[in-house]
């Protein structure tokens, strides 16, 4: 269940806009690391803070009607982009609901007669990251599919290589 400490309320509505393009989706991760540079020796490090933001750019390619509603969803269900509201976001292998907000106004580009290109800059308020004890199991099936492949290339390129082209 997805955590709301901002109360978000508003839905991203996908059954009008879809999901973004896949050209131009973009992360970035706000620096959180403080570095600082010591007289002698080795700079230390310290994390800032616990919830990292993280920035997604996005696009979206709209036709004219779906353009002025997106318009007026920004406009009135938003309050001009600056509330939070809940958006499926592809991050990692699944598509999940975060809570974002826009970082600034949205542009918009005419690429033809009836359609536009909108682009979005938005905040992810807490991007879900899975827990320590799922990192040990992907590791752990990591390691042993790593393990099988080798295995499988040795049988493969040696074992049979030499059999076969001896």
């Amino acid at each position: 269940m997805l955590s709301n400490p901002v109360n978000a309320k508003e839905k991203f509505p996908h059954d009008m806009f879809k999901y973004p393009l896949i050209r131009g989706y973009t992360m970035a991760f706000i620096d959180n690391v403080a570095r600082t540079k010591m007289a002698g020796g080795v700079a230390r490090q310290r994390r800032r803070f616990t919830s990292v933001p993280t920035t997604v750019q996005a696009s979206f390619t709209l036709v004219d009607d779906m353009y002025e509603f997106f318009r007026a969803w920004y406009v009135h269900k938003i309050n001009y982009g600056a509330d939070y509201f809940l958006m499926n976001l592809k991050i990692g292998k699944d598509c999940k609901e975060q809570i974002v907000r826009f970082t600034k106004p949205y542009t918009s580009n005419l690429i033809s007669d009836r359609h536009f290109d909108v682009n979005v800059t938005l905040e992810i308020l807490k991007i879900h990251v899975i827990d320590e004890d799922d990192l040990i199991t992907c590791s752990s099936a990591d390691e042993a599919y790593i393990d099988a492949v080798n295995k499988l290339k040795k049988l493969v390129f040696e074992d049979w290589g030499k059999k076969y082209y001896a």
